[in-house]
């Protein structure tokens, strides 16, 4: 079993989509900060642009929550924002309730937090090919923890990242809202 926590909008096929906002139609609405599995049952947690919006002490626990539920081969795949490159008015929540940032990240803290809780291996990860990511804006960092020993996956297909709705416009220096997904801001006009 594969989860998507945290999922927003951008729901992955082949997971279960969780979040506790109803109103963007997850597969499953929780709270994450305990999760709803039993320990060792999942093999692969996507963690996308989630674990920012916590307090700090209620990210440990969220992480605690995720090695507990990885199997022994599991793995995660967590992507925050950068803490010194992130758009203004994404930290500032501007759109809902749940989009503050209630802590904030570099790849320093990150790798800590990931190892306190238990993982065996902790890579950084590639933003540029990450299959899950909706958009690649360089402002973002991620790892991938693994519970124990780094398992070589099957040759799988990975599946293209989602079509992405919201880009960073460099002109402007904030995200912006992309509805017809041009891979040109439809504002500076700049590749994205």
């Amino acid at each position: 079993m594969k989860i998507n926590l945290g999922c927003g909008k951008f729901k992955l096929n082949g997971f279960i989509n969780i979040d506790i906002d109803k109103s963007v139609n997850p597969d499953l609405v929780w709270d994450i900060k305990k999760l709803p599995y039993e320990d060792n049952s999942i093999e692969e947690i996507y963690f996308g642009h989630c674990l920012e919006h916590f307090t700090l002490i209620d990210a440990r626990k969220v992480l605690k929550e995720c090695y507990r539920v990885l199997n022994e081969n599991g793995f995660i795949g967590i992507v925050v924002p950068e803490k010194d490159l992130t758009p203004k008015n994404m930290i500032n929540g501007e759109d809902s309730k749940y989009m503050k940032h209630h802590s904030y990240w570099d790849m320093d803290l990150l790798k800590k937090e990931v190892k306190k809780v238990g993982f065996k291996v902790i890579e950084e990860m590639d933003i540029k090919t990450y299959p899950y990511l909706v958009a690649r804006p360089l402002w973002q960092i991620g790892v991938i923890a693994y519970k124990n020993n780094k398992v070589e996956k099957e040759n799988k297909i990975i599946p293209k990242f989602n079509e992405r709705e919201y880009s960073w416009c460099k002109n402007e220096n904030k995200v912006i809202y992309n509805p017809n997904k041009k891979r040109h801001c439809p504002i500076c006009k700049e590749l994205l």
